[in-house]
């Protein structure tokens, strides 16, 4: 079955508890949501996760903004909208505006795969034109769904081609409406994070 639903009521949940315990506000209601039946699984990943990024905040000295930022953006010229919700937002200490993007991974993430994921682009030109501010770096924390639990981290700054570079899949999104297929990035590429999921035969095959 489409499990869509259910992953994103755990991200909610995620960002939230990362939210309030970099923040330190974690107290006995966030507690209690690691508590809910639906949650019992992953308590121990959302609690590793959390702690990790708060680690890395802390080392970094960056400054949390907000999180679960929903954003969307109308290309009337192509006919599209673009619409995302951003997961962590942070300040570093020069001011500049830097992306925390939390996934999961049933193992190890790579360098393949940080390039291969579209957020990277998207959220900070989606930024750009709702707030008119530059973000500096994107960044992924990725957590395996293991026994031990290992955190991947991908960083890089924000390119100077950011506009071209998601023009380029905007006109990717256009031919996948006119042929309503598309080839993966690369072999055994998650279909979930693709941003023409939704216009691909392929990937409603699989849901």
């Amino acid at each position: 079955r489409d499990g869509t639903g259910d992953y994103l009521e755990f991200g909610k949940a995620l960002h939230k508890y990362v939210e309030l315990i970099v923040t330190n506000q974690l107290n006995d209601e966030a507690k209690d949501l690691l508590l809910l039946p639906r949650w019992v699984k992953q308590r121990y990943m959302i609690i590793q996760m959390a702690e990790k990024v708060k680690e890395a905040v802390e080392q970094r000295g960056l400054t949390f903004i907000m999180s679960e930022l929903w954003m969307s953006h109308v290309y009337e010229d192509k006919d599209i909208t673009l619409e995302w919700t951003m997961d962590l937002l942070f300040a570093d200490k020069d001011g500049n505006y830097i992306i925390i993007d939390i996934k999961t991974a049933k193992s190890n993430w790579t360098e393949e795969h940080a390039q291969a994921v579209k957020q990277k682009i998207i959220y900070p030109t989606l930024f750009k034109k709702r707030f008119n501010k530059i973000i500096k770096r994107f960044e992924y924390r990725v957590l395996t769904k293991t026994t031990n639990p290992e955190l991947y981290q991908f960083w890089e700054d924000v390119p100077e081609d950011i506009e071209e570079q998601v023009t380029k899949v905007l006109d990717e999104l256009n031919r996948a409406n006119e042929t309503q297929i598309r080839e993966p990035n690369y072999p055994n590429y998650s279909c979930y994070y693709c941003p023409l999921k939704d216009k691909c035969k392929e990937y409603k095959a699989i849901v």
